[in-house]
Formats: C-alpha cells, structure tokens, sequence
C-alpha cells in the first residue's frame, strides 16, 4: 500500500477534510523521518473521470487535481495526475498515439524543469 496514504490516514483531519490532512502531510518538516511524499497510488482514481469527461480537457485537469489532492497533496502527484487524465482523455478523443505521446512528451519535460525530487515512486499494480 501507499506509504502516503498510511501517513495522510493517520492524521486526525483525514476523516473530515483529507485534503488538509494530505497538504499537512507535505508540508510537514520533521527530520528524524523520511517522509514520502509523493507516490503514484493518486493515479488510478481519477481514470474513471477521465472516461467519463473525456470530451472536456479543462474539466478532466480540475477533476484529475481535485481527486489526486485529496491524498496527495504534493505538486509532483497532482501534475502527474493531469499529465496523465489528458493523455488518456485525448486518446479517447480518438487523436492518434503519436501525436498524444509526443505532448504528453512535452509536458513530462516541462515538470523536469520544476526539478521535482521524488522520495520514491511506487505503483499499485
């Protein structure tokens, strides 16, 4: 399972509101532990939504945030999350595997530029 999600389900705002509880999980600055704060557990969520508004580019990049942020908060996640929803929303579309993938190509490399440092990257499957 998901080191985030255990940390995040932890916290005593989970329950109540999880997005604070996942923004407080990121922010937190405890050095004895190493905290992971970005994983790839957010990602298949928000596939569904993707399927189901695939015809709205803007709506799968609020609904692909919205899910991934309400367990992990950290920028990296959320931007993976988007880069992922549009990539399937746009294959849906019908547009071809090439031209996805050399955007989807452009976007990675734009959020290499943020310089993101993943404590680990694991998947569910």
């Amino acid at each position: 399972s998901s080191p985030v999600l255990q940390g995040i389900a932890c916290k005593n705002t989970f329950v109540l509101d999880p997005q604070a509880a996942a923004k407080e999980w990121v922010e937190q600055k405890d050095a004895s532990v190493k905290t992971v704060v970005c994983d790839a557990f957010c990602l298949p969520a928000m596939i569904g939504l993707v399927v189901s508004q695939f015809y709205d580019l803007m709506e799968v990049d609020r609904n692909a945030a919205r899910i991934c942020e309400s367990t992990h908060a950290d920028s990296g996640n959320v931007e993976a999350a988007s880069i992922l929803a549009r990539t399937l929303a746009n294959l849906l579309k019908g547009r071809s595997m090439t031209e996805v993938g050399a955007e989807m190509e452009r976007d990675l490399r734009k959020t290499e530029s943020l310089n993101y440092t993943l404590q680990q990257l694991s998947h569910p499957i």
